[in-house]
């Protein structure tokens, strides 16, 4: 993104113990002559990064140490088995891809490598040993072994929420689990996956996510563990399907026929490197640093070269859109500390209810809506794991120990923090932000709101005194009567009213001629105006509301990250895309509709 503004607080934290020498006991270390190095200057405008000054000092404390120390996985405890050979026909694609990468990135900061091999047991162990309970106890948490000599670790690793109480991540091609199974059992849902031989390799995190979808789903596992022949095994026949990244699923499809890529078991992830937990200023350096390769096409090109397809096809294929990129939100070092942390307690929680424009259940199960659409892609660019709380009415969301206190809304000075927010990270729902609600939380405003009104001729109304003598269809018990009342004793104007059930349809009403006008909310009346043919809608004079979405009051970190979000989602377009999916026009329509222009 041009003109991006990289914003670090000016804290270098350095960890002791970077000797810049590898473990005795390990294979002893490469340096980046050792890299799978491309011609020089193979990539135009790619040579320049502009560096904050904690950024500098950074670097240059790390050249006195000698350079860069990179753990990378031993060569026979990466699963991955996709090669490429025309370019390398003995280094897993992966593992060269990563290399190729901080092979630029050692180039863009003038920072020598040196590559130390380390074994699965070193990358999430302590003094030797991986604690039997690290994966179920959130108590746990330390500097894993691998970081006492080294600054980061490059190879593709997973953030899985116990992984993040160890070590902070930078995310770098998106992935998600994947089942990989014959193209017999296409179709074949995660729900059935008891009737498979599961086949997985050794040593790798898919045997927890298999174990999961076992207990969610009430199925016998049908489970082996295999060498590094996994997937041959599905391919001749010894087992029907595996557990594997979207990255390797992908390669594979391209390498054989006769294999499918069944639905996703996981949202979409981060491949990440890692560094050490507390390390956020080297985290962000390299996070600018990648995103600088992408911006100069260095990335997308590497990635071809190391797989043999490209990002644009790798990305449909599992569902991502490049507006999914977290890299474009310039996140500060706050920032990037708060979602390590939602990380570590396994994702965002939002709290929400059932309505029509925000969060709305269908028939078949599924979901829809603006709110819930764009909640899910605000998780999908933070790497982050979602769920959703559903409350049963508005009050709900502003009680304080279980009970609603009117008097919050008579501007008495009342003021707490309301109960859900021992719950939830973020309310998703059509809030009218107003001063009450801004007493128990912060909003972050997402769009504007009004009250307009549709007739055969509506754009004809441009004075209150206009409505005088009409027929206002109206639903019962509606906000629409008071109002009319309020406004009809301040301008002199009366009206009558023609009240309909709320399953008729308004619109219809209208166009037979049984009322003059109807009046409601302009989110609403967006929402329909596929079925108001025949009719006009214009704004009614009244002020606009702001609606958003809202977080715990001092949670102003949290509130900086959705702002980031909402900007980057207008600018890239995503924004409209679920708006107009839910409404039915577009945002730039509704936006001309409040406004009357």
């Amino acid at each position: 993104m041009k003109g991006r503004k990289w914003i670090l607080v000016c804290m270098v934290i350095l960890l002791a113990g970077w000797t810049g020498c590898s473990r005795n006991n390990q294979p002893g270390p490469r340096s980046t002559q050792d890299l799978p190095r491309e011609a020089p200057n193979a990539y135009p405008n790619s040579n320049t990064l502009e560096l904050t000054p904690v950024q500098e000092s950074l670097v240059a404390r790390i050249q006195q140490e000698g350079g860069l120390q990179a753990a990378v996985l031993r060569r026979e405890e990466v699963t991955s088995t996709i090669i490429n050979a025309r370019t390398n026909p003995t280094m897993p694609a992966i593992r060269r891809f990563n290399l190729l990468l901080l092979d630029e990135i050692s180039r863009l900061l003038s920072l020598p490598v040196t590559i130390n091999e380390i074994g699965i047991t070193e990358v999430f162990g302590k003094d030797g040993v991986i604690p039997k309970d690290v994966r179920s106890n959130p108590l746990i948490s330390y500097t894993p072994d691998v970081f006492l000599n080294n600054h980061i670790l490059v190879g593709s690793v997973t953030p899985l929420p116990w992984r993040t109480r160890l070590m902070g991540f930078v995310p770098v091609v998106p992935s998600h689990v994947v089942v990989l199974a014959r193209e017999e059992f296409t179709g074949t849902r995660v729900s059935e996956l008891g009737s498979l031989g599961m086949v997985i390799p050794p040593g790798s995190s898919y045997m927890e996510y298999y174990n999961r979808l076992s207990e969610i789903h009430g199925f016998e596992p049908n489970l082996r563990i295999a060498g590094e022949d996994f997937v041959q095994q599905v391919l001749d026949g010894r087992a029907d399907a595996t557990l594997t990244d979207a990255i390797e699923a992908v390669g594979q499809l391209r390498l054989h026929s006769g294999l499918t890529m069944l639905e996703g078991v996981t949202n979409i992830q981060y491949e990440s490197w890692a560094v050490p937990k507390d390390a956020l200023e080297l985290n962000n350096l390299i996070r600018q640093a990648l995103d600088h390769l992408k911006r100069a096409g260095l990335f997308d090109q590497l990635f071809l070269r190391s797989f043999g397809f490209d990002l644009k096809t790798y990305h449909m294929m599992i569902g991502f859109r490049p507006e999914d990129d977290v890299s474009q939100l310039s996140l500060t070092l706050e920032e990037l500390d708060y979602i390590q942390g939602l990380q570590s307690r396994g994702g965002i929680r939002y709290a929400t209810m059932v309505n029509p424009e925000g969060y709305l259940p269908r028939e078949d199960g599924s979901i829809t809506g603006f709110d819930y659409n764009l909640a899910i892609s605000m998780a999908r660019v933070l790497g982050l794991d979602w769920q959703f709380i559903v409350l049963p009415d508005i009050q709900a969301f502003f009680t304080h120990d279980g009970e609603f206190d009117p008097r919050v809304m008579q501007g008495a000075g009342v003021s707490y923090t309301p109960d859900i927010f021992r719950r939830a990270d973020v309310l998703v729902a059509p809030f009218a932000v107003n001063e009450w609600r801004q007493r128990l939380a912060r909003f972050i405003t997402l769009y504007p709101a009004g009250i307009a009104i549709v007739g055969s001729h509506a754009q004809d109304i441009r004075e209150f005194t206009d409505l005088e003598g009409l027929r206002v269809a109206l639903p019962p018990g509606g906000f629409q009567e008071p109002l009319l009342e309020q406004l009809g004793a301040e301008h002199g104007f009366s009206v009558e009213y023609v009240y309909y059930p709320a399953e008729q349809d308004v619109f219809a009403l209208l166009r037979a001629g049984r009322a003059d006008v109807t009046i409601d909310g302009t989110v609403f009346l967006a929402r329909g105006m596929q079925e108001i043919q025949g009719l006009s809608i214009a704004p009614l004079s009244l002020s606009l509301v702001p609606v958003g979405w809202a977080v715990a009051p001092e949670n102003t970190i949290l509130a900086g990250i959705i702002e980031k979000f909402l900007q980057l989602s207008l600018s890239t377009g995503s924004f409209n895309r679920f708006w107009t999916e839910a409404q039915g026009v577009d945002f730039d329509y509704y936006l001309r509709l409040v406004s009357g222009t």
